[in-house]
């Protein structure tokens, strides 16, 4: 081990007692009034986070349906475009992060976020790859420290876990969407223990930062690549069916896709087949029923949010989940539920 990286980690060792929980609580209050996401400046990367965690299976109703459709990965029901070059120095040994700057950070978050290179002894920096680093720094994670909060978590360690652990989910969705890496997720460097300047010890991701496009932009975006609004509309949200699709090939949906959580990277509406990447999975489940239309309602209303009007958005709703439509089918909407879905989805824009 690395000797920056304590040998005792105790953010991944939650104690077992509700006595030692609280000195634990206590010590992770410290680390908050210490903490200064801005101060960073250099980041030494200690042993690779390995983990075996699998969330708890969902405790669904077992008469539930899982007969819908499903498909091997890359499917002929989208269009695929070439996988990206994943970045040289991917294929390096890398120990020291040199941060460029704050993508978001601040109070009541559960991970920072920071732009970086890697940093190498010479005083060199990696020219072929920007990194995002996302480190999942306990001390600032909302509402830990309400006294109605903090009691419950001393009471209770799978809360604690739940709430101050959940690097682990998203560590997890990486391993199980690894192909995807550099089609519609980005590549990823690797989950490592760190320690903060002020002697909190953490867990980061590294991974490739995409250059995209703002999202308040990327229907302006579109429309300049594309001939008219409605094909615009079209494209983006063929990309947005085509990687969501793909994540459920592997048997997971997440239950937080957003626009924020959704990067267009810059050029790629003159491509062939655009493509969505997605980001950020602390909130996934494997796929169950009812995850596939939710995610097919996410996009409808991620269409809204880019500022499609609803006429349109309805016209092309119409046009693709219909009775014994391929999207109908590959979302699990039941042609009895199609009316339904789509009359409350539109209205969901109103």
């Amino acid at each position: 081990m690395s000797a920056d990286t304590p040998r005792d980690v105790p953010i991944l060792d939650i104690p077992d007692t509700v006595e030692d929980r609280k000195l634990w609580l206590e010590k992770v209050a410290v680390w908050s009034a210490l903490a200064d996401p801005s101060a960073l400046k250099t980041l030494h990367l200690g042993e690779r986070y390995k983990s075996s965690y699998a969330p708890p299976a969902h405790k669904g109703n077992p008469q539930s349906r899982n007969d819908y459709q499903r498909c091997e990965a890359f499917c002929e029901h989208f269009a695929w475009e070439k996988r990206r070059e994943r970045p040289l120095s991917f294929s390096e040994l890398n120990t020291q992060l040199r941060i460029t700057g704050e993508i978001l950070t601040g109070e009541d978050l559960h991970s920072q976020v920071y732009s970086a290179v890697f940093d190498h002894e010479n005083g060199t920096t990696s020219d072929d790859v920007e990194l995002a680093v996302k480190v999942y720094q306990t001390s600032l994670v909302p509402i830990i420290f309400g006294e109605s909060r903090f009691e419950a978590l001393c009471n209770n360690k799978i809360l604690c876990e739940t709430e101050l652990l959940d690097f682990r989910t998203e560590e997890w969705v990486y391993r199980q969407l690894e192909p995807l890496q550099g089609y519609t997720l980005p590549y990823v460097y690797g989950f490592f223990h760190i320690l903060l300047p002020h002697g909190e010890p953490c867990v980061a991701l590294v991974m490739e930062k995409i250059e995209s496009i703002d999202p308040r932009k990327v229907k302006q975006c579109a429309v300049a690549a594309l001939p008219s609004e409605q094909d615009a509309l079209k494209t983006v949200a063929d990309a947005l069916l085509a990687a969501s699709h793909l994540m459920h090939t592997f048997n997971l949906a997440s239950l937080d896709l957003t626009r924020r959580n959704i990067l267009w990277p810059v050029g790629t509406f003159e491509a062939m087949s655009p493509t969505a990447v997605f980001i950020d999975f602390g909130i996934v489940e494997p796929l169950r029923q009812s995850l596939q239309r939710g995610n097919l309602a996410d996009i409808v209303a991620a269409l809204g949010g880019y500022g499609f009007t609803v006429g349109d958005i309805k016209i092309w709703l119409h046009a693709v989940v219909r009775p014994g439509s391929i999207v109908a089918k590959i979302f699990d909407v039941l042609d009895e539920k199609v009316p339904e879905f789509c009359e409350r989805n539109i209205r969901r824009l109103a």
